[in-house]
């Protein structure tokens, strides 16, 4: 059934469906170009980001992004590394925005690498965690409501942020204009059209919601796959030069040991089947 008075944050199609009806959210899609995403009016009005959410709720998920972090080994300080040297294979070791970034481990791994660091956090707690702890330029807000010059960054990072924000495409159209011609974009984000996905749709149609709802947590606004981010990007002047696949770390996802242990079996399938959760962009300003 299409859904009245509604568009799609990606091609403003109306041509919207309810795609699932879940017990904290329901979520929609768009028949023309596939973006699906939630309907916030189904979300009771809350502060989702206070401390709380990153102590306790995701405490697994942030549990190596405090100031002793250089004393800790982990698979996601492991990745940020790696990270930072795929981004100096594209661009100079110039100014840095991290949008929607925590605590600002990553930050400080770049400033300590030679970049100009410069972040963005939504969250009160976690901004001025980043300001006192690591002496760092974070402002607290939503990038759309804060100024940065034009052509200021040569590089500008989205961990796991771009399904969180209210509009992806006005996000990204603002940042085209803050990026420097040339400059780099990386986005990580999760795949809807991963093996986790596909058993998503499986099981809501088997009427287990349970999983379904295990995948599409309450804080996540947009559910991407990589034809739709691409479609996105390029609509606002990018260009994708890489993309990858992986998977979330499992020491942070924040279940316990069965859903841990159910995601490794999941994991094997995915890899080989390449249906990994995760993407991984890079992209170049036109």
């Amino acid at each position: 059934m299409l859904i009245p008075n509604m568009k799609c944050n990606n091609c403003e199609s109306g041509n919207i469906k309810e795609l699932y009806e879940l017990s904290y959210m329901n979520i929609k899609q768009c028949n023309d170009c596939g973006l699906r995403f939630t309907d916030k009016s189904s979300i009771a009005a809350k502060d989702l980001y206070n401390e709380d959410y990153f102590k306790t709720t995701n405490k697994d998920f942030f549990k190596d992004c405090w100031a002793d972090y250089e004393t800790k080994k982990s698979k996601k300080l492991t990745r940020f590394g790696k990270t930072l040297v795929e981004l100096e294979k594209y661009s100079k070791k110039g100014n840095l925005l991290d949008i929607g970034c925590a605590t600002g481990v990553f930050l400080d791994m770049a400033k300590k690498n030679g970049w100009r660091s410069y972040g963005v956090e939504i969250s009160k707690f976690a901004s001025g965690y980043a300001r006192k702890e690591f002496k760092l330029d974070v402002k607290t807000g939503d990038l759309l409501n804060i100024k940065f010059k034009n052509d200021f960054f040569d590089a500008i990072t989205m961990w796991d942020l771009i399904e969180h924000v209210d509009s992806p495409s006005k996000m990204l159209s603002k940042i085209g204009k803050i990026t420097k011609k040339g400059g780099i974009i990386f986005i990580l984000t999760i795949n809807d059209a991963s093996l986790m996905g596909k058993l998503a749709d499986f099981s809501y149609k088997l009427k287990i919601k349970k999983f379904t709802e295990l995948v599409h947590p309450i804080h996540h606004n947009y559910h991407f796959t990589k034809k739709v981010l691409i479609d996105m990007l390029n609509k606002n002047c990018f260009e994708v030069i890489e993309i990858k696949k992986s998977e979330m770390p499992i020491e942070n996802i924040r279940q316990g040991l069965f859903v841990k242990s159910m995601a490794a079996v999941l994991y094997f399938f995915s890899n080989i089947l390449n249906y990994q959760h995760e993407i991984a962009v890079i992209a170049r300003k036109k």
